[in-house]
């Protein structure tokens, strides 16, 4: 495979992997958890339930994104030069 398209591969796969680690480890499990809970506080409608549920999912938002990252960069590390091989 050509350098420059193994390298098009390793930047696009890096970069759509960070995105997708941001979306969802970011806003979708830490700011809207943080959004439903002042949303229901608010309205008066924020349950036990509610609460934990949201609290766990902020909990755990850094190691979903963080997982999602390093499977992305894993995949786009098969694509990176080594120095070691031969074109």
């Amino acid at each position: 495979m050509n350098r420059r398209i193994k390298r098009a591969l390793e930047l696009i796969i890096s970069i759509g992997g960070s995105l997708l680690a941001l979306y969802v480890g970011g806003y979708l499990l830490f700011l809207h958890s943080i959004l439903v809970l002042y949303s229901a506080f608010t309205a008066g409608t924020l349950t036990g339930k509610l609460l934990l549920f949201e609290i766990v999912k902020i909990a755990v938002a850094s190691t979903v994104g963080g997982a999602l990252w390093c499977l992305f960069d894993i995949i786009a590390g098969h694509f990176r030069d080594r120095g070691d091989e031969e074109n």
